[in-house]
Formats: C-alpha cells, sequence, structure tokens
C-alpha cells in the first residue's frame, strides 16, 4: 500500500471535479479521478502569497500527491477545486543513534520525489480505476 508522508508546515488540499489521465508520452503527470483528494506541500509556493499561487496554479499545472493512490505528480489545475489549508506541525526529531529510522525516512522522501515533471499537454481519457463516477 501507498503511504503518504505528511510534511512539516502547510499543505494545500485540493478535491479532483475532473479524471485525468496522461498519456504514455507525459511522464511526470499523475492520474486523477473525479473526487481524488490531492495534497500540494508549501514548497510549491514557497514564500509567495498563497492567494496569488492559488489563483496563478487554477490556470496551470500544480504538482501535489493524491491520497488515494499515494502518487505524486503533475496534474492540471483547472481540473480541480481548492478545499482547504492544512497546517501540520514539527514532528519530533528522530533518535540519533537509530540509523534505521533516518534510512527509512529518507526512501520514503525518494518515493515521493520520484516522478519527473514534464509540460504537456492534457488527454482527455478517463483513469481506468476511476470507477463509478460521473464524467465530462
Amino acid at each position: 500500500k501507498n503511504e503518504i508522508v505528511e510534511m512539516p508546515g502547510r499543505q494545500a488540499k485540493f478535491k479532483a471535479i475532473f479524471s485525468y489521465e496522461p498519456g504514455p508520452s507525459n511522464e511526470g503527470d499523475m492520474a486523477i479521478c473525479d473526487g481524488d483528494e490531492i495534497l500540494v506541500d508549501q514548497k510549491e509556493w514557497g514564500n509567495d502569497d498563497f492567494k496569488t499561487w492559488l489563483d496563478d496554479a487554477s490556470a496551470d499545472w500544480i504538482v501535489g500527491t493524491n491520497v488515494r493512490t499515494g502518487l505524486k505528480g503533475m496534474f492540471p489545475g483547472n481540473y480541480v477545486q481548492y478545499v482547504e489549508l492544512i497546517e501540520h506541525s514539527l514532528p519530533p526529531p528522530p533518535p540519533r543513534d537509530d540509523p534505521v529510522q533516518r534510512h527509512d525516512h529518507h526512501r520514503k522522501s525518494q518515493d515521493l520525489t520520484k516522478a519527473k515533471l514534464s509540460s504537456t499537454h492534457v488527454n482527455n481519457t478517463i483513469p481506468e480505476d476511476c470507477e463509478g463516477s460521473f464524467h465530462l
């Protein structure tokens, strides 16, 4: 099962209002189904004003993590609706004498950042695992 790693700081929560299935040449894109929840880490908007970033992102591509699949990638900003801003507190640091914990954290971080990001076009097919949803 895929595991979502919560980042300290803020995350923007979005809900997919349309399904998106990337084509084979759209490496780095992430499939979303109508109704999926997607989390976007604060590092995507950095120190910029969140509202300004949100306005721009709705007409652009966004990088986030699909809560249903655990996958991270790009998706069209106009296929999602902003839900809320989530605040996460900093977790306690791992013990210094436990190399297994540090290694495991590093592996999880690598797993979530494998996607290569690229500009692509929208493919109007519905992901195969989006069963029972109505799509326009």
